[in-house]
């Protein structure tokens, strides 16, 4: 909005800002968001027109693929940190306690929830977040923060809840998936990352090990030795897949999930990914399989929006920097954030 009403101060009709908005910020995500994610070789032959995924009727309607939103997209969650320091007032330092994501917690902390006029404890200032001085995110693995494990779905006092999921009697083990709910400081919470693994599966993803199998390891199979060895350069396409299971963590409880939640051998697709991520680029950003998906998805919708720097008619320059490139930085910087 910020960056529609700049464009409108400066003389832009109300429908060439909205355009305009739509264009950089299009821009902003192919040259910054992106890179910042994902692998740099998949996501150039993505952008060089090798498509394996998002292709013909899905792309041309502009279908969400679950493999996206269940499940490679939904695995950034795991790098939200559970406080921030966003200003002077909540830097971390005596009597400046962070700011927390959620309710379940120290009450001396800021809580970073909507609904409410922005007092100036939790105002942002955004080279705390972009730049050379941002905080740091956490990595990309199945270890999400505190609070994200703790999301307050209940006022304190209520009622014990469970989360039943749906689910075909002829697929799963054990239908439906009932999971006990537990409290923190009487107050019911869910965990985000069994959340996660719940819609990966009821969506009805594809396996992690078939679909990276469907697409090809990037450096095509192991060697028989290599996998005798165990000595294979790509995670769970050739070493012991099942390390990766579920199953072998319910024992220790860590999502609270049923021994018999996984109906095959094979791994949920978002947890197959959170490997995959740690395996390939230390949980720094999404691995082969991961990149693919999201920048498959991400550019093919952009190609099929009815405003899109990729409709071929012009070739688009940035009215915030001149080029093709815009960053975060540039558009804080343009709209006078920073």
């Amino acid at each position: 909005m910020a960056l529609h009403n700049k464009f409108v101060d400066l003389g832009a009709s109300l429908q060439d800002a909205k355009e305009s908005t739509i264009r950089e910020w299009q821009a902003l995500i192919l040259s910054d968001l992106l890179p910042s994610l994902l692998d740099g070789g998949v996501l150039g032959a993505v952008a060089s027109g090798d498509r394996k995924l998002y292709v013909g009727d899905a792309k041309e309607q502009g279908v969400m693929p679950v493999e996206f939103s269940t499940g490679a997209y939904r695995l950034f969650h795991s790098r939200a940190r559970g406080r921030y320091r966003l200003n002077p007032l909540t830097d971390g330092s005596s009597g400046n306690p962070r700011a927390r994501l959620f309710d379940v917690g120290n009450d001396d902390e800021p809580i970073l929830l909507g609904g409410s006029p922005l007092p100036d404890l939790l105002v942002v200032e955004w080279d705390r977040f972009f730049g050379p001085t941002a905080q740091v995110s956490r990595i990309m693995d199945m270890l999400y923060s505190r609070p994200i494990v703790r999301l307050p779905i209940g006022e304190a006092g209520s009622a014990d809840e469970q989360i039943v999921v749906d689910c075909d009697p002829d697929d799963e083990p054990a239908c439906p998936i009932d999971v006990e709910v537990p409290r923190v400081r009487d107050v019911v919470v869910a965990n985000l990352a069994l959340l996660d693994l719940l819609r990966s599966q009821t969506h009805k993803n594809p396996g992690g090990v078939a679909l990276a199998n469907y697409f090809g390891a990037p450096d095509d199979d192991c060697d028989e030795d290599q996998e005798e060895e165990d000595e294979c350069q790509h995670p769970p396409r050739c070493p012991d897949v099942t390390v990766y299971s579920i199953k072998n963590m319910t024992e220790d409880n860590v999502f609270g999930l049923p021994a018999n939640y996984i109906a095959s051998d094979d791994v949920p697709l978002i947890w197959y990914l959170a490997h995959e991520s740690i395996f390939e680029k230390n949980g720094t950003r999404l691995g082969n399989l991961g990149s693919r998906i999201v920048a498959e998805v991400v550019y093919g919708l952009i190609e099929e929006s009815p405003v899109s720097i990729s409709d071929g008619s012009a070739a688009f320059t940035s009215l915030i920097t001149g080029t093709t490139d815009v960053s975060f930085l540039d558009l804080f910087q343009f709209i006078g954030w920073l």
